[in-house]
């Protein structure tokens, strides 16, 4: 993956990233996810399930005012196999 970060004054250019060597996850090709529902930690959950592994997403209550059962939801649908 490459990318290009623009701003009015600067260029960043992120180094190519590779896919985790499955080993170094799991024997099992799952992972857990500490998911939030956000952007950053969804587009992990759908990158993880196109190389190929099983992810179990993990949500916590830290006394956060977020609704739960939609993250519960959107987990689920981007492929994630248990929340």
């Amino acid at each position: 993956v490459h990318c290009t970060v623009k701003t009015d004054r600067f260029q960043t250019r992120c180094r190519e990233l590779a896919p985790p060597i499955p080993d170094a996850v799991s024997s099992e090709g799952s992972v857990v996810l500490a998911y939030s529902g956000g952007l950053d930690t969804s587009c992990v959950l759908v990158w993880l399930k196109e190389q190929g592994y099983d992810i179990t997403a993990y949500l916590t209550n830290n006394g956060q005012k977020k609704d739960f059962e939609e993250a519960r939801k959107k987990a689920l649908k981007l492929g994630a196999k248990e929340v």
